[in-house]
């Protein structure tokens, strides 16, 4: 394509040469004309008008074009014409080329753009998912373990009580921030129905004012205790006769120190299975299997229709 320009821009300038030379210089012949003698000795002197006329002859065969220039300027005087036309047509193509090119570059930067924009895309994709996976890498993560706690006689040492204590761990290489929990525990008669809808639950004897959830601050890779709940030895007896069920359930939010990130959240929910005997803690056991409902963290919880922000129903313990 540069070949075909180069060669068409040569063409040009030879025809625009060649236009410029084929050029009549009219004003130096006129001059010539203006200062040439009259002869007026040719009119009543025959003899001497035919002297003159053969001296002009011989004159004329004398000023033929001797060198190359002038002959190269006759040519172009006799096919001027010819020149002319092609001089243009020489001009029209090249302006055509010109146009084409022009429109060839400009839909190669166009592609050149897109593409360009194309690298840009892939590259903040790139690191797009890069942060993601170092904030998934880093970030605080919680979720929680249970352990039961037995309550002694200051006096005899009997056992008179147990209650539940909720370990909330952060595995991750960044500490919590703005880490709030609540913790629940409620003996039933049955099963939980299906349409549990897992509610907050307080002592009757709490006012109002107090209900609130408990601030916490879990570092990394360690571990911190959510408040305890208890019940009385009689619930724990009847939950081994399995004239009881017995339920803990809880929920954590928390951020973490990455900026622009949403809030987490870790929900469970696990019923207490007790066998044994409950007055000898060498020989009493708890498990905490998972019911099938409100264990989830974070995406999870969004598929359930409750995310982080999500409100629990409050409801006064009896």
């Amino acid at each position: 394509m540069a070949i075909i320009f180069a060669l068409i821009a040569i063409l040009a300038v030879v025809g625009g040469l060649a236009v410029s030379l084929s050029r009549p210089n009219t004003g130096d012949q006129q001059k010539a004309d203006q200062h040439e003698p009259r002869n007026d000795y040719s009119t009543t002197n025959p003899g001497a008008n035919q002297n003159a006329q053969q001296d002009r002859g011989s004159r004329t065969q004398e000023q033929e074009p001797q060198n190359y220039r002038e002959r190269f300027v006759a040519l172009v005087e006799r096919y001027e014409k010819v020149i002319t036309a092609g001089s243009t047509f020489v001009i029209a193509a090249f302006t055509a080329a010109l146009v084409f090119a022009t429109i060839a570059l400009f839909i190669s930067s166009e592609r050149v753009a897109a593409v360009g924009r194309d690298s840009a895309d892939a590259a903040r994709r790139a690191a797009d998912t890069a942060e993601r996976a170092l904030i998934a890498g880093q970030r605080a993560f919680i979720s929680a373990s249970f352990v039961p706690i037995a309550n002694l006689n200051p006096e005899t040492g009997e056992i008179t009580n147990w209650g539940f204590r909720t370990i909330w761990t952060n595995s991750g290489d960044t500490p919590t921030r703005l880490l709030i929990n609540h913790i629940n525990l409620q003996p039933r008669d049955d099963e939980l129905p299906p349409d549990w809808d897992f509610p907050d639950y307080w002592p009757a004897e709490m006012p109002p004012s107090k209900r609130s959830a408990i601030f916490l601050s879990a570092p990394p890779h360690g571990t911190v205790n959510g408040h305890d709940v208890y019940t009385s030895m009689q619930v724990i007896e009847q939950v081994i006769a399995k004239k009881k069920f017995l339920y803990l359930w809880g929920w954590a939010t928390y951020s973490d120190v990455f900026p622009n990130t949403k809030k987490h959240v870790t929900r469970f929910a696990v019923q207490v299975v007790i066998g044994g005997n409950p007055r000898d803690r060498e020989h009493v056991s708890f498990q905490f299997p998972y019911i099938a409902q409100h264990n989830c963290s974070d995406e999870e919880c969004d598929r359930q229709r409750r995310p982080a922000d999500w409100t629990p129903r409050e409801v006064v313990a009896e």
